[in-house]
This record gives structure tokens, C-alpha cells and sequence, in this order.
């Protein structure tokens, strides 16, 4: 595998070590804060951190089967486990949404029927909850960054779960406040904050879900990643145009199909001589590219007008 690919794949799989690391950290502190504190909103905030967490190790996990070089059963490499890991990320999103909103619908029934326990939620939940949107913003900045130099689907799928538990987390300070201020007549903002985690849990995760399948669906790669693999083709020996360009993603991996015109009064020998060279210029010259293949067809010159 290319150097340039093995220095993407680490730098992912670095940026997926930390998230884990920060993520499991953050979850278990709200956690423990939340049900100190008496905020279920705060619980269920840590819950979706820890879920991060998980969704971490998974995108860690996919990244590192991506990285994998092609072999005798996986001739084209393993870069599909990236967008997979994406997938991933974002089925747990949902159903991490669905649980919170199953617990907020529950506790917020309790309160209009008048059969909760009200006691307003510590002021060290308050401070949890502002310490959680911080971090999270952090931690969302570092890997979209990432994510977007690398064009890692799993990185952006674990960074915009980043953004959704900070985004969540000041609808629990909102609520956290609410409750601490007004008293038991406000304990229902406390569960209504809960719900609106929920709504952006699994808006985002329905988001992810549907942006990742373009890596399992063999989508064309980038305009002027296909411009830079014809200027790599026709800057062969022997090229005399090229009918057509396919590449698609595969991980971070490019897989190519090019159509190049050549003499159509050369041997079959001497095509597949150019054939060759055109394959390894295009590996060595478009880091991305780990596989081509190359059809050979006779060049027309165009009558003139």
C-alpha cells in the first residue's frame, strides 16, 4: 500500500483512539454527576456519550479493517469497512434517541399525572452539562478537520455525533436550570430537555445513515479527482486520448477504469505494454489510486471540418 494511504489510515485511527479515550471519560462523569444530582436529562446526555464511545470503537475498528491490504478473497481491498463503520455510528445514533425519548415521554406522563418525585437537580449538574458542551465542540472541531482532509465517512459520522451530544447538552443546561430555578413547576423542562436530545439524536443519525451509503453504492469519485487520473493517463507514452474515465471510493482507496486510446495499428504486445505503464503511472502519481484497470482501444484521429 501506498505510504501517502498508510499515513491517512493512522492519522484516522488516531483520531478515533482519542475520541474513545475522551468520550468513555465525559460518559462515565455525566453519568455519575446525573444520578448524584438527580438530572435525568444529564443521564441521558451520558448515555449518548458513552454511546460515542462505542460508535469510537466501532469507526476505530473499521478504519483499521479498511487499512488492510487487498487479498485473495478481498482482491479490491477491505476500504468498504469504512463506509460500514459509518453505518454503524449511525444506527446507534437512532436507537440511542429512541431510548431517551422512551425515558423522557415516561418521566414527562409521571409529572402531568402528578406521580413524580421532584427534587431540583444539584448545581453540579449545571456545571457538567456546560463542561460536556465544551468538550464535545472540541472534540467535534478536531475530527470534522480530519475527517475532511482525510474524506473519511466514518471520521464525519463520529464527528457530527460529536456536535449532536454538544448540542444536546444545552438543552439539558437549559432544562437543568429550569428545574433548579422554578422548582417542582418546572421539573417538566428537565424531560422536556431530554425529548429535545432525542429529536437531535436521531435526526443526525438518519442523516448519517443516508450520506454513508454513497460509499457502499460504488458513487463516482470527485470531478477533479477523475481530471487528475486523465492528465496522469494522457501523460503516458503512447496515449493518444482517453475515451473514458470510471473511479469510485473504497475506503480511502480509489479503484479506476480507464478507457485509453492508442495507435490502432500497434501490436497487441505494444498495447498491452501501454496498458502496464499507464496502470503503475497512475498508482505511483494519484496517491489515492491502489487499482486500475486499463481497456485498450484504437484512436480515430477527427476528420477535419
Amino acid at each position: 500500500m501506498h505510504e501517502y494511504l498508510d499515513e491517512r489510515y493512522g492519522e484516522a485511527e488516531k483520531t478515533a483512539r482519542i475520541s474513545f479515550g475522551l468520550n468513555l471519560l465525559l460518559g462515565v462523569a455525566k453519568a455519575v454527576i446525573g444520578v448524584s444530582g438527580g438530572s435525568l436529562a444529564l443521564v441521558a446526555d451520558a448515555l449518548h456519550t458513552l454511546s460515542d464511545s462505542l460508535t469510537s470503537i466501532a469507526v476505530w475498528v473499521g478504519i483499521r479493517i479498511a487499512s488492510k491490504p487487498a487479498d485473495q478473497a478481498h482482491p479490491y481491498g477491505h476500504g468498504k469497512a469504512e463506509p460500514i463503520a459509518g453505518k454503524v455510528v449511525a444506527v446507534v445514533l437512532v436507537l440511542a434517541g429512541v431510548y431517551i425519548a422512551v425515558d423522557g415521554v415516561r418521566g414527562l406522563v409521571l409529572f402531568f399525572l402528578g406521580t413524580a418525585d421532584f427534587s431540583p437537580p444539584g448545581i453540579l449538574t449545571l456545571y457538567a452539562a456546560l463542561l460536556s458542551i465544551f468538550v464535545k465542540e472540541i472534540l467535534y472541531r478536531y475530527q470534522i478537520r480530519v475527517a475532511r482532509k482525510l474524506d473519511s465517512v466514518a471520521l464525519s459520522a463520529d464527528a457530527w455525533h460529536h456536535r449532536s451530544d454538544a448540542l444536546s447538552s444545552v438543552c439539558v443546561a437549559i432544562g437543568i436550570a429550569a428545574a433548579a430555578v422554578g422548582g417542582p413547576r418546572w421539573h417538566w423542562a428537565d424531560e422536556a430537555a431530554a425529548l429535545l436530545v432525542a429529536v437531535f439524536v436521531v435526526f443526525v443519525g438518519v442523516k448519517i445513515f443516508r450520506e454513508s451509503a454513497a460509499g457502499l453504492m460504488d458513487t463516482l469519485a470527485p470531478g477533479e479527482t477523475i481530471a487528475e487520473i486523465r492528465r496522469a493517463a494522457l501523460s503516458v507514452e503512447g496515449v493518444r486520448g482517453v475515451e473514458k474515465t470510471l473511479a469510485r471510493r473504497s475506503g480511502f482507496n480509489i479503484l479506476v477504469d480507464i478507457h485509453v486510446e492508442v495507435d490502432g495499428l500497434i501490436t497487441v504486445e505494444k498495447g498491452h505494454e501501454i496498458a502496464g505503464a499507464v496502470k503503475h503511472h497512475l498508482i505511483e502519481t494519484v496517491p489515492p489510486v491502489t487499482h486500475v484497470l486499463v481497456h485498450i482501444e484504437p484512436y480515430h484521429e477527427a476528420a477535419p471540418t
